[in-house]
């Protein structure tokens, strides 16, 4: 998931392992694994690596990124929207 470059990378990482830790299918052994993988043209990509049962993983992953989306609404943490920018230069005549 992506935030913001203004974003307090901080308070989205740690709403991040809060996710985590709230949610009853993810393993505790080994621990999850928060981090910022990328810097990219529209914001930071957080990655997360939680550990399930196998069957367990879809729903698992559903669940996390809507909570992580929720969470990042709740605390006003920005999740960043592509944007381009177009310019328009005079032809010749």
């Amino acid at each position: 998931m992506r935030v913001g470059y203004d974003a307090d990378l901080e308070r989205a990482l740690d709403a991040a392992r809060v996710v985590l830790a709230e949610n009853p299918r993810i393993l505790k052994t080994p621990p999850p694994d928060v981090g910022i993988t990328r810097l990219e043209d529209s914001g930071v990509e957080i990655t997360l690596r939680p550990w399930c049962k196998a069957e367990e993983f879809w729903s698992v992953h559903y669940e996390v990124y809507r909570a992580l989306l929720d969470r990042f609404h709740q605390q006003g943490i920005e999740i960043p929207r592509p944007q381009r920018e177009v310019r328009l230069l005079p032809t010749a005549a």
